[in-house]
């Protein structure tokens, strides 16, 4: 089974908070999905990633591991995305370039032709 991103913030949640109740207020999901999920992501990993009691749930030893790479593959998740919302547009400003640079002669070109058919200046067949 894949992990999902969604696992992955709800277990950021659940584990900063130290409840599932207290990680809803911020989650806006119900507790029986963030429930599921970290079930099912304790299987994926094949063990367990907290220790539950009746007032919370404390990370164990594997919770701590897991925690500090999930918070990794995050803010490598951020940085992908803030990197690809800053690249240079260089298409958007080749095309625009392109655009002020012919557009005059083009439209031009266009209005004399149009102009000499007016006049009579145009070729006949």
């Amino acid at each position: 089974m894949q992990i999902s991103l969604k696992q992955l913030v709800y277990f950021i949640a659940v584990a900063e908070s130290g409840s599932i109740s207290r990680a809803l207020t911020s989650l806006n999901v119900t507790q029986s999905v963030v429930t599921e999920a970290i079930k099912k992501l304790e299987v994926s990993l094949g063990t367990d990633l907290f220790t539950r009691h009746a007032r919370g749930m404390i990370l164990t030893h594997a919770g701590h591991q897991f925690l500090r790479h999930a918070h990794e593959v995050l803010a490598a998740l951020r940085n992908a995305e803030q990197a690809i919302r800053e690249r240079p547009i260089t298409n958007v400003v080749a095309v625009f370039v392109m655009l002020i640079t012919f557009l005059p002669i083009v439209l031009a070109q266009w209005l004399t032709r149009d102009t000499d058919d007016l006049h009579g200046g145009g070729k006949t067949a």
